[in-house]
């Protein structure tokens, strides 16, 4: 295998091509520019050779080195093999691991993940590892699970000298790969960045011949429909009319009224009963940039009336020139957990030649105020398997929260605990994507797990592109 290893730090790339060299392999290092714009040219090029170039170029291997992370638009459209970065976040880490890139903040591991690789190691977790000793194996079941049977062909894992591991492919042929603390770590990140089979969004579409969006039979998106509220310039549509775009698309909405007044909101508190959640009804002021302007736990009439006057009172203090319609008094349904999502289309830029489906980037989190302290998120793309999207929700440090929020009960392992929130997901992001042109991008804040089990879309925001405007100018 030819590397190709592109630096912006020269003592960091010849570290690595050093311990290359211990290891037996040659890499081709350049310290020269910016390393992703060098990787990306690379990269175009391997793909316009093609696997039967007589170049060899199918066996170049392309991997970065940098001192600090590149945005994740950058990351998503230079699909690299390796990327080594000392100052990556767990979040950038989780993100280009779903990219299928083989990402680790150690120079130390990425070695070793070179090492695998050169020596065709395609499943090291499958490996065998009976040539070890019991310390050994011990020291690497520590950190990433092997099969009990391993795989046919998969390779063994052997000890070369005290300390450091050797491969063993299936035709007997030996490859150093370095120390048992960077090989275990290595064969972890591998086994994160595999990639399953990405579905198409036909998947998603609901079933044509099911019910009205919303009903027990089932749902059918309704992109027409959708569409039509969102026709219009460029802007951000206000709670009510992004819930009325995304109801086309089968995503459960609270039970709400819309007050104008604080003896009409007891009125509706009461015959919806309570404990009620209010909600301020503004087009010119968001409830997540503002979280006073929401209140939940209003258990009696008099509270839901001087709750009424005092968000009232807030707002016109906030913006003298807000619109306020009122509040919106809802079912206080209680919630285990509450998330912040954002969608937005991955536009591919024309030198790029991905394949698959076109994707959607989701960034997403734990909206309390101790998940956002903690930065507690994750960013990925979709579509994904449900396996791909169980390793994403399982880096949150919450995430047990939500399988005991949706897993059956004493049965912790269980991945069926995953299917409501990937279906969820996906059907947020099948509307970013059938309107990947008037959408920039949508937020959902909060989006509640609610005690029963079921998912609640609360607040919503979708950023209309210029796209109409566009159009009727290019007709006119």
């Amino acid at each position: 295998m030819n590397w190709r290893v592109f630096s912006d730090s020269p003592e960091l790339g010849v570290e690595l091509a050093n311990g290359c060299a211990e290891r037996g392999i040659q890499v081709d290092l350049s310290c020269e520019g910016p390393p992703w714009d060098s990787a990306l040219t690379c990269v175009l090029e391997r793909r316009t050779q093609g696997p039967n170039s007589t170049a060899g170029s199918s066996s170049t291997a392309v991997m970065v080195i940098s001192q600090d992370a590149p945005e994740g638009v950058v990351l998503a459209h230079t699909p690299v093999d390796v990327w080594c970065c000392p100052r990556m976040t767990d979040q950038q880490r989780g993100w280009a691991w779903d990219l299928g890139i083989a990402a680790t903040p150690d120079l130390g591991t990425a070695g070793a993940i070179v090492a695998l690789m050169d020596a065709g190691a395609t499943a090291p977790w499958k490996a065998s590892l009976r040539p070890l000793g019991a310390m050994d194996r011990a020291r690497l079941t520590r950190v990433t699970p092997y099969g009990k049977r391993p795989s046919l062909g998969a390779g063994q894992l052997f000890s070369e000298i005290r300390g450091v591991l050797g491969w063993s492919n299936a035709e007997g042929e030996q490859f150093t790969l370095g120390r048992i603390e960077d090989v275990a770590q290595a064969v972890d990140v591998l086994r994160q960045c595999r990639q399953d089979a990405t579905p198409s969004w036909d998947t998603f579409l609901g079933d044509p011949g099911a019910g009205p969006t919303g009903s027990v039979g089932g749902f059918r998106a309704d992109p027409e429909r959708a569409r039509e509220t969102l026709f219009g310039p460029q802007r951000i549509l206000s709670d009510p009319s992004s819930k009325q775009v995304l109801q086309h698309y089968g995503l459960q909405l609270p039970t709400e009224v819309l007050c104008s007044s604080p003896s009409r909101a007891a009125v509706e508190a009461a015959r919806l009963g309570f404990p009620v959640r209010m909600t301020l009804a503004s087009p010119d002021l968001r409830v997540w940039d503002h979280p006073e302007l929401r209140q939940a736990g209003v258990d009696n009439g008099a509270r839901v009336r001087d709750v009424f006057r005092q968000m009232s009172a807030w707002a016109q203090r906030v913006d003298p020139q807000s619109r306020v319609l009122g509040l919106w008094v809802s079912v206080g349904a209680p919630s285990m957990a509450e998330l912040w999502v954002r969608m937005e289309p991955l536009h591919s830029p024309e030198t790029s030649d991905t394949e698959g489906p076109p994707r959607v980037r989701v960034e997403f989190g734990f909206a309390d105020a101790h998940g956002r302290a903690a930065g507690d998120a994750q960013t990925t793309l979709l579509p994904c398997s449900p396996g791909s999207f169980e390793k994403v929700l399982s880096r949150l440090q919450g995430c047990g929260l939500l399988r005991k929020a949706f897993g059956p009960a004493g049965e912790p392992r269980d991945p069926s605990w995953v299917a409501p929130l990937h279906q969820w997901f996906h059907r947020l992001a099948l509307f970013v994507h059938e309107q990947r042109d008037a959408v920039g991008a949508v937020e959902v804040n909060p989006l509640s797990i609610l005690a029963d089990g079921s998912i609640e879309l609360q607040e919503a925001s979708i950023a209309v592109t210029d796209c109409f405007e566009n159009a009727l100018t290019a007709w006119g």
